[in-house]
């Protein structure tokens, strides 16, 4: 975007073009087109963690185009619709925290940006800070009856959360449970057909499970305890970036979860989605950050650690409330997205009648 100096990282690949290439800046566009999408995706390589490699991005079909007048003074009428729909886009946690926020008169979303980005997975979207100092006993820095230095846990901005939840009614999560918190199994094929989908870390989604390019297990030597079921809610308990992630099942089929997944399976008469949320919403994901185990990347968040989340438990009509807006939201940005993603292909189709070459 300017002429400072930007180092990628190892996640990213890096275009460059000659001086003759692009000089309308048709290929910024293209390259977002619902075609490009699916081509790359069609060469993705790897199972859960898909990557691209050179080959495939540099064999990409880009039509031999230029623009019109016309052309260029449509683009600009694109641009200020995509300039339009971009202002009103937010992220999923974004809403969560504002939703929860309107609903019990606290405002959630300025303790999120706050906290700052940590090792759980909620926490991606907020605002880091600088360093943050604050005084403790050294007899308060540590968690367990071993000997752990560990300020995250008596940070006051997690007391100042857990404070608020107390001053509602609330409920320990091993109260709403119809079985244990229980973690899954690796997988075991012993070179059958006889095989059961295997869920991992990177196929929870936000509105349901990938079982695409996932392993399989033998059905036999696959422990029921690691079976999901519909309703159940799913969540990385390992690593850092990760731990924390949920997903929700939203089906009967049979599909087990390996050992980095932990199962929350609820009694029948919860509001499901309501914990799932609140869950996602800041205040639950202070204590994936609160409760985890383990230092650097090695971290580990146990069933009896998840059990002990603490959920506000208001009236059944305020869960029921919430559970509806945020979910009118969360459909009103997928619109929102999918109006962006018509532009580009709108862009993109301007060129339907030129013939495709390789560059």
């Amino acid at each position: 975007p300017d002429d400072r100096l930007y180092v990628p990282s190892h996640h990213l690949l890096v275009v460059k073009l000659n001086n003759k290439a692009d000089t309308n800046g048709f290929l910024s566009y293209w390259l977002r087109s619902t075609f490009t999408i699916e081509f790359l995706t069609n060469f993705a390589q790897g199972k859960s963690q898909k990557e691209l490699t050179n080959w495939s991005v540099r064999h990409l079909p880009i039509p031999n185009y230029d623009f019109t007048k016309k052309d260029l003074l449509k683009i600009k009428e694109y641009e200020n619709l995509l300039e339009n729909k971009k202002q009103k886009i937010l992220n999923n946690t974004e809403i969560i925290n504002q939703v929860f926020s309107n609903m019990l008169g606290k405002d959630l979303c300025s303790i999120y940006n706050q906290y700052g980005k940590r090792s759980a997975f909620g926490l991606r979207y907020s605002k880091a800070p600088s360093s943050v100092y604050f005084s403790r006993k050294l007899e308060n820095l540590t968690d367990s009856n071993s000997i752990t230095m560990s300020p995250r846990i008596e940070r006051p901005i997690n007391n100042q959360i857990e404070k608020y939840i107390k001053t509602n009614e609330y409920i320990e999560l091993k109260e709403l449970l119809e079985i244990p918190v229980t973690r899954g199994n690796q997988p075991k094929v012993e070179g059958d057909d006889n095989v059961i989908p295997v869920v991992k870390i990177a196929q929870l989604r936000e509105d349901d499970i990938d079982i695409r390019d996932c392993d399989y297990s033998s059905r036999d030597r696959t422990k029921r305890k690691s079976w999901i079921k519909r309703n159940d809610i799913l969540m990385a308990s390992t690593g850092r970036g990760s731990i924390g992630k949920t997903g929700f099942v939203m089906n009967d089929d049979e599909i087990a979860v390996d050992g980095h997944v932990s199962i929350i399976r609820l009694r029948e008469n919860i509001n499901k989605k309501y914990v799932l949320y609140y869950l996602r919403s800041i205040l639950g994901v202070f204590q994936v950050e609160k409760h985890y185990s383990g230092t650097t990347n090695q971290i580990e968040l146990y069933p009896h650690q998840i059990e002990k989340f603490l959920i506000i438990w208001p009236d059944e009509k305020i869960q029921a409330a919430i559970v509806k807006e945020i979910e009118k939201c969360l459909q009103e940005q997928m619109g929102i997205r999918k109006d962006i993603q018509a532009i580009y292909d709108s862009i993109a189709e301007m060129t339907a009648k030129a013939n495709c070459v390789i560059k």
